[in-house]
């Protein structure tokens, strides 16, 4: 096994960790304090959701802006995130997940088909789910948590 495949499947390890973690954080259930667990760590749903959107930035910058822009707001290659087309009662996180992995027919823009991208886990797509639903709530596309989603 080559040294660079050997440094992303550790990384790739390091990321599945790190989510467990944060789910096991999330997950402690309520001891009836009405904290959920939290008490005392600093730790909140909005902290947890903001270090999630953190790295699903990284991981959107690295993969995903080429064409979809900084800040998901589109490019000459692809459409902007931040659009009622995208709004998770339209295009549900099964979506992202579904595009990533198989790639998309074109169908709301002219961009042409979407490839799919190689190289990006169910974790690390969640995390730039988390990201690009955080920028759609940013601009008012959608509130709050009225839908489904990984953040």
């Amino acid at each position: 096994m080559g040294a660079r495949r050997r440094r992303n499947l550790q990384f790739q390890a390091g990321l599945v960790v790190l989510l467990a973690c944060l789910l096991m954080i999330g997950c402690q259930g309520d001891d009836g304090s009405g904290n959920n667990g939290l008490e005392g760590n600093g730790t909140t749903p909005e902290t947890t959701r903001a270090a999630m959107a953190q790295s699903g930035e990284e991981l959107f910058n690295a993969n995903c802006s080429a064409c979809h822009g900084l800040e998901a707001a589109g490019s000459d290659l692809g459409p902007t995130l931040i659009h009622r087309v995208y709004h998770p009662g339209h295009h549900p996180d099964t979506s992202f997940h579904n595009a990533v992995k198989v790639g998309v027919r074109q169908h709301h823009w002219t961009f042409g088909n979407m490839a799919p991208v190689a190289g990006l886990n169910e974790p690390e797509v969640d995390s730039i789910i988390c990201y690009v639903r955080g920028l759609q709530r940013e601009n008012g596309l959608f509130e709050g948590d009225d839908f489904p989603t990984v953040c």
